[in-house]
């Protein structure tokens, strides 16, 4: 188990989750509830809610992330890939710096979904009167003055 691994896991203790690790020989560690195996990995995620890969880059975990393994996990699951394993998807909501420059990478990566720092939960009322100032153009970014 890496330090990272610990680390996160040390986070959630809080919040009551069942937490399950991967370590190279099964074993105990604090604070996991269990801890098994790459090979116990497959039926691990069979009964996760959320998958957190904190896994190294190793040869033995390079590519370990395929298709068969993800058709283990609930449809419901949330895998958040803190690894070093390639994804599909992004989306990122807020940057640092804001609005982001126009020459600035993310605009040109492929699968990244940039969206303008609005994901939080909404009013249906407020958007509805948003979407119709917007038809007019009121409220638009001026990216001169940098809002």
């Amino acid at each position: 188990m890496t330090d990272y691994g610990c680390c996160a896991a040390q986070m959630l203790v809080p919040f009551g989750v069942n937490l399950i690790g991967i370590t190279n020989t099964s074993r105990s560690i604090s604070p996991f509830h269990q801890c098994g195996t790459l090979e116990d990995l497959p039926r691990f995620l069979e009964t996760a809610d959320y998958v957190v890969n904190l896994l190294p880059n190793t040869p033995q975990t390079q590519n370990i992330w395929n298709a068969t393994l993800f058709a283990q996990m609930k449809p419901i699951a949330i895998f958040i890939n803190a690894g070093r394993e390639t994804i599909g998807r992004c989306s990122i909501d807020a940057c640092r710096k804001e609005p982001l420059p126009s020459d600035h990478p993310f605009w040109r990566t492929q699968g990244l979904l940039l969206t303008s720092h609005s994901a939080a939960p909404s009013l249906a009322y407020a958007i509805v009167e948003l979407f119709c100032d917007n038809l007019s153009m009121r409220g638009r970014v001026d990216f001169d003055r940098g809002y």
